[in-house]
């Protein structure tokens, strides 16, 4: 049996030689695309291993600014968010390279009072003055957290590059309109709806996968990375990643659900819990709600329904049904994973009840799986 692996959003890969991946469909090995082979491509390579293209070279050299950040593992993380962003929408990236700020290490200055109170921030990507920021706390934080690890050094390095990597891929898909002041990032703009939550999730999901073994549970955005990584199993990462860097909105996204399900309604209700569970979740901080819990729930309901189709239609093999149900319920917001995140687990309503009508959906599709008869 050759070796493989599941990778989020493509599927079964395996692998057929060396170095040579191809993925399972229906019981097929076929060629990756592009875009997937590049992110396979991107799991094996070495931080030391890489030749940065000549134009990203001189882009990183043009730019003074960047001259103390100019190392193997910040060129390592340019290179893989070229390989990440689409062709056509690399021209966002390129521009803000070019006139890019990292500050790093200065002190943290609440802006106000109420600021104050709550909790520091770590840093940031400021869009309109396209300046990346990593705060003296964060950084002491985190060398105070690595020396009680078994590998303080490099424990520090995977967290430090992760909240790097996290702000430079905000920098990649964001842009700011001097004339008119609007601000598109990630899957919005400042005119309509920034989705927020998505965008941070998303981003998150990114840096983890870009720099492997980072603490993500202890990440703030911990129950919108598994949100994102959710709707990567129902849209696909590609339709993420043309949302994420080029359309900045989530009309691909919603079009993709609404092939699984004819309804509007469903979709705009889904991505709109999203965003109110992160805007409350971030603003009034671990209260009551219900918008987190309504969101897995359709994200379940949509699950099912994709399973039917691909099963009624014998798109998809019997150990594809079985990997991708196992896969998407490893990815289900749960209340211990809450409660691991910091959480007072009773407050997000509706949580258990996603994950009762997951249990349902996973039998009854299981069900449906005896009785087609799939092969494999």
């Amino acid at each position: 049996m050759n070796e493989y692996f599941i990778y989020p959003g493509i599927g079964k890969i395996v692998l057929v030689s060396k170095n040579v991946f191809y993925k399972e469909l229906q019981d097929k090995l076929v060629k990756l695309e592009s875009e997937e082979l590049k992110l396979i491509d991107r799991l094996f390579n070495n931080y030391s291993e890489f030749l940065l293209s000549k134009f990203l070279m001189d882009l990183l050299d043009s730019n003074s600014k960047l001259a103390k950040f100019n190392n193997d593992t910040f060129r390592y993380m340019l290179e893989f968010i070229e390989d990440l962003i689409p062709e056509k929408y690399r021209d966002t990236f390129y521009e803000n390279l070019k006139t890019l700020e990292i500050e790093s290490g200065i002190e943290y200055v609440p802006l106000n009072e109420e600021e104050s109170k709550n909790k520091l921030n770590m840093g940031g990507y400021c869009i309109n003055y396209n300046r990346l920021v990593i705060y003296k706390h964060t950084i002491d934080g985190l060398t105070e957290y690595a020396k009680s690890c078994e590998n303080p050094d490099e424990v520090f390095g995977r967290e430090i590059n992760r909240l790097f990597f996290h702000e430079l891929l905000h920098m990649a898909s964001s842009s700011f309109d001097k004339e008119t002041g609007v601000i598109t990032s990630g899957f919005g703009d400042s005119v309509s709806l920034m989705n927020r939550g998505l965008t941070e999730g998303f981003t998150e999901l990114l840096s983890m996968i870009s720099i492997p073994g980072t603490l993500e549970i202890n990440s703030f955005y911990y129950p919108f990375i598994l949100l994102s990584k959710q709707l990567v199993y129902l849209v696909g990462m590609d339709v993420m990643m043309k949302s994420y860097f080029g359309t900045h909105d989530t009309r691909l996204i919603e079009k993709e659900l609404n092939k699984i399900e004819n309804n509007e309604g469903f979709s705009f209700g889904l991505l709109s819990n999203i965003e109110s569970s992160f805007m409350i979740k971030e603003n009034l901080g671990d209260v009551k709600q219900t918008f987190m819990g309504s969101a897995q729930n359709l994200m379940v309901y949509y699950f099912e329904q994709k399973m039917i189709k691909a099963i009624e239609e014998r798109s998809i093999s019997k150990k594809e049904v079985e990997e991708l149900i196992t896969d998407f319920e490893n990815s289900l917001i749960a209340p211990e994973i809450l409660s691991l995140n910091k959480l007072n687990s009773e407050n997000y309503v509706g949580i258990d009840k996603s994950l009762n009508a997951f249990r349902s959906s996973k039998e009854y599709i299981l069900s449906l799986l005896n009785e087609a008869q799939l092969k494999g």
